[in-house]
């Protein structure tokens, strides 16, 4: 677990971001980084509270209408890496949306701000085994994600560049439906947050 949290910590220290501030620019970045995740079971009978650690990976494709601002596509990966159980678990969220991505507007600085705020849908599912026991969690909703960083290039034309973006997301699931093979199925409201670097 230690080699895989310093691993994490690594690559998100040589985060891979192909950066420009140029107009009419396309702007690919990567960002993959350790995260903690909050989840909020709102079930009547069974609420609680956990926090898991993972790893997550926003992906976006940027179009830069101006030297501060653009609107870029995201995909952004995450899984838990930390369940805290001996058996077979698959926790796992894709969220697809749009951002409004800002840059800080002069070119000529060593360091280049960078910041998004953007909607996006997100899935979730979570599959845990234990022997012939197995339950399911899957959830459809919304997310609201941001980001902020800062980043350097690595030639004077700032087409590539590395750096550290801190970004997060809030969940919104009206309804996530459980199964279990007893035949158990139910459906509760869920919420969550993930935090990343």
């Amino acid at each position: 677990m230690k080699k895989l949290l310093f691993l994490s910590i690594t690559l998100a220290a040589l985060t891979a971001q192909a950066q420009s501030v140029d107009r009419n620019d396309v702007v690919i970045s990567a960002s993959p980084g350790v995260t903690i995740n909050i989840w909020e079971n709102n079930a009547a009978a069974n609420y609680h509270l956990s926090e898991e650690l993972g790893l997550r990976a926003p992906i976006t494709v940027e179009y830069v209408f101006a030297r501060y601002f653009g609107i870029s596509g995201d995909f952004v990966y995450t899984r838990l890496v930390s369940l805290n159980t001996l058996y077979p678990s698959n926790f796992r969220v894709l969220d697809f949306g749009v951002s409004l991505q800002l840059h800080s507007p002069s070119a000529d600085r060593l360091i280049h701000w960078t910041g998004a705020i953007g909607f996006h849908y997100s899935r979730f599912h979570y599959f845990h085994k234990r022997g012939i026991e197995h339950e399911t969690y899957d959830a459809g909703g919304t997310a609201l994600y941001y980001a902020i960083g800062a980043n350097t290039y690595f030639s004077s034309g700032g087409k590539l560049g590395i750096g550290l973006l801190l970004n997060g997301s809030s969940y919104n699931y009206p309804i996530t439906h459980y199964t279990n093979n007893y035949g158990g199925d139910s459906e509760f409201k869920m919420n969550g947050m993930a935090l990343s670097l």
